[in-house]
């Protein structure tokens, strides 16, 4: 924990930099909802145009244009995130994802289907299918997921979204692995993409490890 502390001292007392983000830490120890921007407010950091910022929260508290649930071929909502965002979302959350599978059919590995966020602080919710551990090309599909995620919100015009760390949970991939590979393709995205709406991305984790991992890999990025 001491160490974890002092990373995110660092992060809090030095702005870093990544593809052109700042790059932040707001710990949230509670599961109240949360509105970021005025959360930014209260702690006194200036919010610039383009940042990264780590939360310590419950994804389905988090007041952002678009929350990103992993899922699988049937839109699946009995993950970790998809428990979450059922339980706060409620009927009109469900009646939205099953709408939007009987639209959209199934989804496929890397693919992501948007829908609207009932019941949730956040305005979209984005469903995404993220490949499975030590599956062919896994890593690349990884990658593919979260890029795909992106340009939906850019497609909503949408100035921010949050994502959990896709595809360390029931699909296996390690934390530190999917950190690294989330990390990687969000920067390619925002270097290979000439105009975007998205002014914020949010990386919502709730354990410590996991924290000090996307921390840890940010910091890693930052000083290359």
């Amino acid at each position: 924990m001491p160490a974890l502390l002092g990373l995110l001292n660092l992060i809090h007392s030095e702005i870093s930099n990544l593809a052109g983000f700042e790059v932040e830490a707001i710990i949230n120890p509670t599961n109240a909802d949360i509105d970021l921007k005025d959360d930014l407010g209260n702690w006194g950091w200036g919010l610039a145009p383009s940042a990264l910022q780590v939360v310590q929260a419950d994804i389905a508290s988090i007041d952002s244009d678009a929350v990103v649930h992993p899922t699988n071929t049937d839109f699946y909502t009995g993950g970790e995130v998809g428990n979450t965002l059922e339980k706060k979302g409620g009927k009109e959350f469900v009646e939205a994802v099953l709408e939007l599978r009987k639209k959209n059919g199934p989804l496929e590995v890397a693919g992501a289907a948007v829908s609207a966020g009932h019941g949730l602080p956040a305005k979209f919710v984005i469903h995404c299918n993220s490949p499975v551990w030590g599956a062919d090309k896994c890593e690349e599909l990884l990658e593919k997921t979260v890029k795909n995620c992106l340009a939906l919100a850019d497609d909503k015009k949408l100035k921010s979204i949050a994502f959990p760390s896709i595809g360390s949970g029931r699909n296996g991939f390690p934390k530190q692995t999917a950190a690294q590979l989330i990390l990687k393709a969000i920067s390619s995205y925002f270097v290979s993409t000439m105009s975007s709406s998205i002014k914020t991305v949010y990386f919502v984790l709730f354990d410590s490890e996991s924290i000090g991992i996307y921390v840890q890999e940010m910091a890693k990025l930052d000083a290359n």
